[in-house]
C-alpha cells in the first residue's frame, strides 16, 4: 500500500485506497471563478470540511479547468482521496510559498492542518486558468498524515 501511495503520490499528489462516495453526493454550485490561488485553496478546504465532493470537483481538476467539467482519469477517485485524508482538521492558509516560483500561471500555496495535537504545513499548487481564475492543481497529501494516525514528522 505504501509503495502504491508513493507512486500515486508522485505522479499526481494523490494516492492510496478508500472507499468511493458518490461525487455527485450534492448538487455542486455552479463553477465557481477564484480570482486568487489563495480563495481556490480556500474553497477546497471548505468543501472538505462540508464533505461536499461535487464542491472539491470545481475547486481542484487541471489547468484546463475543474474536474467536475474536464474529467481527468480516475477523477472521482482522486476528490475521494483528497477529501479523505484532509477531514478532520482545522486548516489555516499561509498564503504563497515565498521559496517557490511566483512566476507565470502556477503559485504553491502553504496550508497548515491541526488534528488533535498535531500540525503540519502542507503545500497545494494552483493555477491560472485562461480564463484569469485560478484552481487547486495539487495536493501534497503525503506531508499531510493520515487521519486517526498517531502524528508523524515527515
Amino acid at each position: 500500500m505504501r509503495s502504491m501511495m508513493r507512486a500515486l503520490s508522485l505522479s499526481c499528489f494523490i494516492g492510496a485506497a478508500v472507499s468511493l462516495p458518490a461525487v455527485a453526493q450534492s448538487t455542486p454550485k455552479a463553477e465557481a471563478p477564484f480570482p486568487t490561488p489563495e480563495l481556490a485553496v480556500q474553497r477546497l478546504l471548505t468543501a472538505v470540511a462540508d464533505s461536499n465532493l461535487a464542491e472539491i470537483a470545481n475547486a481542484w481538476g487541471t489547468p484546463n479547468g475543474p474536474a467536475s467539467r474536464v474529467k481527468p482519469q480516475d477523477w472521482k477517485r482522486r476528490v475521494a482521496i483528497i477529501q479523505a485524508y484532509l477531514r478532520g482538521g482545522n486548516y489555516r492558509v499561509l498564503g504563497i510559498d515565498q521559496t517557490a516560483s511566483i512566476e507565470g500561471p502556477r503559485r504553491t500555496i502553504l496550508v497548515e492542518i491541526r488534528r488533535d495535537n498535531c500540525q503540519k504545513q502542507f503545500p497545494m499548487q494552483t493555477a491560472r486558468l485562461s480564463n484569469g481564475t485560478w484552481l487547486v492543481t495539487s495536493v501534497d497529501l503525503t506531508t499531510v498524515g493520515v487521519p486517526g494516525k498517531q502524528c508523524e514528522n515527515n
